[in-house]
This record gives C-alpha cells, sequence and structure tokens, in this order.
C-alpha cells in the first residue's frame, strides 16, 4: 500500500491498525554494554511480537544496531 491510498484509507476512518501493511521495526543501543544488549533482545522481542499481534501486518526484515 502507497503512501497516498494510506492516508486516504485513514482519512476516510481506518485506524493504521486496519490497514493491510508490511511492518519492519528498528532497535539499537547506544553501548555494548551488557545491559544495553539485553535492552536490544527486549526490543526485538517487543516488536516483533506487536507486529506479529496485527492480523493485518506482515512483518518484513529488520534493522538492529
Amino acid at each position: 500500500m502507497d503512501l497516498y491510498t494510506m492516508r486516504k484509507e485513514m482519512s476516510n476512518g481506518k485506524n493504521v491498525y486496519d490497514l493491510p501493511l508490511r511492518v519492519t521495526y528498528y532497535a539499537r543501543v547506544s553501548s555494548e554494554k551488557d545491559e544495553q544488549l539485553n535492552s536490544l533482545s527486549n526490543q526485538v522481542f517487543y516488536f516483533e511480537k506487536h507486529i506479529k499481534e496485527v492480523s493485518n501486518w506482515t512483518l518484513c526484515p529488520r534493522i538492529c544496531r
């Protein structure tokens, strides 16, 4: 779905969760300390779980840094 169609659908009262979208996420940490690495896995878990729970969305490859 292109951006124009998305905006049109949303202006007609649809929610972003109602749209059939390919969705990804960006997860990152600011350092390589152990607690930050744990934070990265928590982010990955949260976003993948959330995207998979929305029936109209398809999870696409992610970017992690």
